[in-house]
């Protein structure tokens, strides 16, 4: 690519053709990942990006079918990304298949998310920083973990999942303890944090571990304390108000994650995550609210208001 408007990649781009509207992922992706594996180059991180809108009708159309392809990319050191696009996104595929392919899953519904994601932030979209991350918190045999954020949890560190992560991305792990013998706790007792990782490039497993007392651990930065709270509490309460079976529960959902949101901006104003998270509710409000004016004019006129507002 020579730069912005390459006229190669233009011609290519207006010779793509519809084929009948069907949707063949297992295909696209078997296409994608045998282009990629000509051209890797074991001194750069290769990608397939498949857009689409996660939707898959013709072919092999199992999720764990198509999932695996991406998975046995990965393998071979090509990374997967999906971007989600159209009025209508299947969501569920797509997450299971860039999950697989340990790569971003973005959603783009306007030229400007276009740019922000394939633009501005191109690198952390398309590289990546470190393989199969793994982090093992040592604690004290009177502490339990009631609840946990990330992508999965194990005594074993074989039966968990390890993630990629991006550069200039980060990790909040968000747990919720229980101690079960306070007595044998106090502020001296120490925590160990182990982090594992390999280089994308070498796949050398690197590691770097830290110890901590308590107190230190409850001082450090009581501020990521709130964020991670409200990361967590937005996710969870927007899974459960998309599946909301009434107004009321829908709205409450809302409200906690707003609330859990405003927590954390009082302590870490103006911060990037935690004001898109804010987006996400208002976003989601709005869509509550303009259901909820429909379905009164359905119960009031016998019909739905026009798609456009008319």
């Amino acid at each position: 690519v020579t730069g912005p408007s390459d006229p190669v990649v233009l011609s290519h781009v207006d010779s793509l053709q519809a084929n009948g509207g069907g949707t063949d992922l297992y295909a696209a992706l078997e296409a994608g990942y045998t282009v990629a594996a000509v051209h890797a180059d074991p001194n750069r991180i290769d990608r397939v990006v498949l857009m689409s809108d996660g939707g898959a009708n013709i072919g092999e159309t199992e999720n764990a079918l198509i999932a695996e392809h991406a998975s046995k990319g990965d393998r071979e050191g090509i990374y997967l990304v999906g971007a989600m696009m159209g009025t209508l996104v299947f969501d569920t595929m797509m997450d299971d298949i860039t999950e697989a392919g340990r790569g971003a899953s973005v959603f783009i519904d306007t030229l400007s998310e276009a740019e922000k994601v394939f633009n501005t932030d191109f690198i952390s979209t398309m590289d990546v920083a470190a393989r199969d991350v793994q982090i093992r918190l040592g604690l004290p045999g009177s502490f339990e973990v009631l609840t946990f954020s990330g992508e999965g949890i194990s005594a074993d560190d074989d039966n968990d999942d390890p993630q990629h992560l991006a550069p200039n991305d980060s990790m909040v792990l968000y747990q919720t303890l229980k101690v079960c013998a306070p007595e044998a706790i106090n502020a001296e007792t120490e925590i160990d944090l182990t982090v594992r990782w390999e280089n994308p490039h070498t796949l050398e497993r690197l590691e770097k571990s830290i110890s901590l007392n308590v107190q230190d651990a409850l001082i450090a930065n009581p501020s990521m304390i709130y964020k991670g709270r409200a990361l967590y509490t937005t996710a969870d309460r927007l899974k459960a108000w998309k599946w909301a079976t009434s107004k009321l529960h829908a709205d409450q959902h809302l409200e906690v994650a707003s609330e859990a949101v405003a927590d954390a901006l009082a302590r870490l104003p103006s911060d990037a995550d935690l004001e898109s998270l804010q987006a996400m509710i208002l976003a989601a409000q709005t869509i509550s609210e303009t259901n909820r004016v429909n379905d009164q004019a359905t119960e009031q006129l016998g019909m739905p208001l026009p798609s456009d507002g008319g």
